[in-house]
C-alpha cells in the first residue's frame, strides 16, 4: 500500500484518501497522535472507499493515518505526513475578513495566514465598550 494522503478539511477536520488496492475491497484505517510511542486507534475496519474525513481533531502536534485492505495479508502502508485538523472556526475567521491578504505582518519580509497564526492555540477574545 502506498502512503495516504491527508488534507485539511474543515474546522478540526481532515480528509484521508488513498489509491485503490485493486478489485471490490474494503479498508481498515487507523490514526495515531503525533507523540513518541502513541498507540495506533482503530477509526474503520470495512471503508468502501478509497477516502474518508476525520472529525474532531484537536491534538495540537498533529496525527498520522495508516491504511490497509482488510481480509488479506496485506501490511499497513507507510504512515501518512503529519496531518493537523485545527483550523480556525468560521466565526474566528470572520474577524478577520477585513485584511485584503488574509496575511499577518511578521516583519518587513514575512508574513503569515490567519490560520497559521492562531490555528492549535489557545487565546481568549476580549471586547469592551465605553457606550
Amino acid at each position: 500500500m502506498t502512503q495516504p494522503n491527508v488534507v485539511p478539511a474543515g474546522y478540526q477536520a481532515v480528509k484521508v484518501s488513498w489509491q485503490a488496492h485493486g478489485g471490490n475491497v474494503c479498508y481498515e484505517l487507523q490514526m495515531r497522535e503525533n507523540k513518541g510511542g502513541a498507540p495506533w486507534k482503530r477509526i474503520a475496519t470495512s471503508l468502501s472507499g478509497t477516502e474518508a474525513r476525520k472529525k474532531n481533531l484537536t491534538f495540537m502536534n498533529g496525527y498520522t493515518f495508516r491504511i490497509r485492505p482488510t481480509g488479506t495479508d496485506t501490511a499497513f502502508s507507510i504512515p501518512s505526513a503529519v496531518a493537523r485538523g485545527s483550523d480556525l472556526s468560521n466565526g474566528i475567521k470572520g474577524m478577520f475578513s477585513v485584511l485584503e491578504t488574509n496575511a499577518l505582518l511578521i516583519n518587513k519580509a514575512t508574513s503569515i495566514s490567519i490560520s497559521e497564526a492562531l490555528a492549535g492555540k489557545e487565546y481568549i477574545l476580549l471586547y469592551v465598550s465605553a457606550h
